[in-house]
């Protein structure tokens, strides 16, 4: 690997300007969506034992649940139906199970399945043990070099397997990048996924990671899933946000200006000077610069910069790269199961959250009687039965496809073309 990696014994020190990185709310200033047609029950919720409460966020929450046959432990996400079709999200949760429908990759989460109930959608996720990236990060006040540059090949590969497939992820944070008990990195979350196809002027994602074209309201493509990840590799090598007084003493135009007069280049230089190398910097340079025509946008563009000279992707890819959080990751199982303790996150997006460490356990029955205050439930219950309908439906056949695939996987599927139901 090109430049000088930080030594993984390095004393690692409070930021200088005394902050540290937050947990950071999705935003969806204009991003309403309309329903369309689809979705049966395929497993079902009384196939699982639910053991504890992972997370919740706007529209739901999520458990982790352990099969009743073969045991396994998988992380089930609720959705409330009413929730999410009052607020314009039908469609949204369809794009999000289609996207991990059509997934399978080393570093992109798995969907098991999806199901429902009369109140809920049930989507069955692989279950990420080692809680996310923002966790490890704050805990140990950012990585090594050496780390921050494994950790973004991983997140580089997906975006590139996402994009691939015709999506834009739209929302790449630390919180949304999972931890595997192996210690590599899967995406998660797709909630604001998009299709690539058609121009996009929704201003959606995490404020502090919107690319200067997102905050304008200008049409935009997948380089801004690149700025983004320009974003998280200062994170990952900082301990700290890399503007952490954006937003809160800039208003809007000030904040597009000082992007665009490359001021944030300026004082990112200065930032990772101590910390990172020469190769190290000129990358955030690439990934940040304000015009998405003269940003680093592309896998290979990433694999030939000097930085990932002497790199092994292939490797990476096949796994022979041992995931450096693997360590912590083993430790904190290891007293998770003495302690009847959970660290393991999966992160819903729309809402700011700290998991609970001690949370107690959560029964079906719990889980499927969650009810609205008097006032939501008058709010709600107003919501059209037919547009809940129409995601349902939609949300069945996507449901039957992902079946498919399982059932066929086994059998040697040569093209996508089998795959067709």
């Amino acid at each position: 690997m090109g430049g000088n990696s930080s030594s993984h014994a390095e004393k690692r020190t409070e930021p200088q300007n005394g902050t540290r990185l937050q947990r950071r709310n999705t935003a969806c200033i204009n991003g309403n969506v309309w329903l369309d047609k689809r979705w049966t029950n395929v497993p079902a919720l009384e196939e699982f034992e639910i053991l504890r409460k992972l997370g919740e966020g706007g529209f739901g929450e999520v458990f982790l649940a352990k099969h009743n046959v073969d045991k396994q432990l998988f992380a089930i996400k609720a959705l409330n139906k009413k929730h999410v079709v009052a607020h314009g999200q039908g469609m949204s949760v369809i794009i999000e199970s289609e996207v991990m429908v059509a997934m399978s990759y080393p570093f992109v989460l798995r969907m098991h399945g999806a199901f429902q109930d009369e109140k809920y959608f049930y989507i069955q996720l692989e279950y990420a043990s080692g809680g996310d990236l923002f966790q490890h990060v704050v805990r140990m006040i950012g990585f090594p070099e050496e780390w921050s540059c494994i950790y973004l090949a991983e997140v580089a590969l997906a975006l590139d397997h996402v994009h691939q497939h015709g999506f834009l992820y739209r929302d790449l944070k630390l919180e949304n990048v999972l931890v595997m008990n192996d210690g590599h990195i899967k995406l998660g979350d797709f909630g604001l996924a998009a299709k690539v196809w058609k121009p996009h002027l929704e201003q959606v994602g995490t404020p502090s990671h919107m690319a200067p074209e997102v905050l304008k309201g200008e049409s935009y493509d997948s380089t801004v899933d690149w700025w983004a990840a320009g974003i998280v590799f200062v994170e990952m090598v900082l301990g700290d946000s890399p503007f952490p007084k954006l937003g809160r003493d800039m208003g809007l135009e000030e904040l597009i200006a000082y992007f665009e007069s490359g001021m944030h280049l300026q004082v990112l230089q200065a930032s990772l000077l101590k910390t990172t190398s020469a190769n190290a910097r000129t990358l955030v340079e690439s990934l940040l610069r304000p015009s998405p025509r003269q940003r680093l946008c592309s896998l290979s563009s990433l694999q030939q910069h000097p930085l990932y000279t002497n790199f092994d992707f292939p490797a990476l890819i096949e796994l022979r790269i041992p995931g450096p959080l693997a360590p912590r990751v083993q430790l904190q199982l290891h007293r998770s199961s003495d302690s009847a303790d959970d660290t393991g996150s999966h992160n819903d997006s729309r809402s700011q959250r700290r998991m609970s460490r001690r949370s107690r356990a959560t029964s079906n029955r719990e889980m499927s009687s969650a009810s609205l205050s008097s006032e939501e439930s008058d709010k709600y219950n107003s919501v059209s039965s037919q547009k809940v309908h129409h995601v349902e439906v939609l949300f069945s056949q996507l449901a039957n496809f992902r079946t498919t695939i399982v059932q066929k996987a086994g059998k040697g599927v040569r093209s996508m073309a089998e795959l067709e139901v």
